[in-house]
């Protein structure tokens, strides 16, 4: 929960492997780790608690974007193929595909099994085979161990896990669980501040 920086030589990498919403040259990236199988991951999206920081609170000065945290365990047992569909879905079809995924996931709850995914694939007009065969294949889950790794390094230890990173300065600050918008508003005004 306290202040730290990464390299600003890694700010780019970094940012190159998440799904990134907002303006390109807003200097606060507020990255949301998640698990589809996450009871408070989905409030937090049902909130559309990202959103209103980027386009309403501070729609100059924030991107936000999404990275894949598959937990494992019991209570766990779809994350990965869930984090991976998604990936399947951005590799396949885009971005906003992928934020569709995303949307029509939760809103079947947080058991995400492959007959949910193919029937969100299919609701959104993706091709349910081709997100199967992606699946299938090493490149979807190799995009969300990069985005779980970056989670390791950042200390996210679960979800949902909020890391609100200056670009300028490479600071940044981490929120564990789901908390409210105030919180996010307050940390994000004090990044900003602090660099000129």
């Amino acid at each position: 929960n306290w202040y730290s920086a990464v390299p600003l030589d890694e700010i780019e990498w970094i940012l190159d492997i998440l799904y990134i919403k907002g303006e390109e040259s807003a200097p606060i990236a507020v990255i949301e780790f998640l698990d589809f199988q996450c009871p408070y991951c989905k409030r937090q999206h049902d909130n559309k608690l990202l959103s209103e920081l980027r386009d309403v609170e501070f729609p100059s000065k924030v991107r936000t974007a999404a990275a894949m945290f598959p937990l494992t365990g019991k209570w766990h047992e779809y994350s990965q193929i869930a984090a991976e569909s998604a990936e399947c879905a951005y590799i396949q079809w885009g971005l906003d595909t992928f934020y569709d995924h995303k949307t029509g996931l939760y809103a079947n709850g947080i058991v995400p099994t492959m007959n949910v995914i193919r029937r969100v694939a299919s609701n959104n007009g993706l091709d349910p085979d081709k997100m199967q065969a992606c699946i299938d294949e090493w490149h979807a889950a190799s995009a969300v161990l990069a985005q779980k790794n970056l989670g390791i390094s950042l200390w996210v230890r679960g979800t949902p896990y909020s890391v609100i990173l200056d670009t300028r300065s490479g600071a940044f600050k981490t929120l564990r669980g789901a908390v409210p918008i105030e919180v996010f508003m307050d940390e994000i005004q004090f990044l900003y501040k602090s660099v000129k």
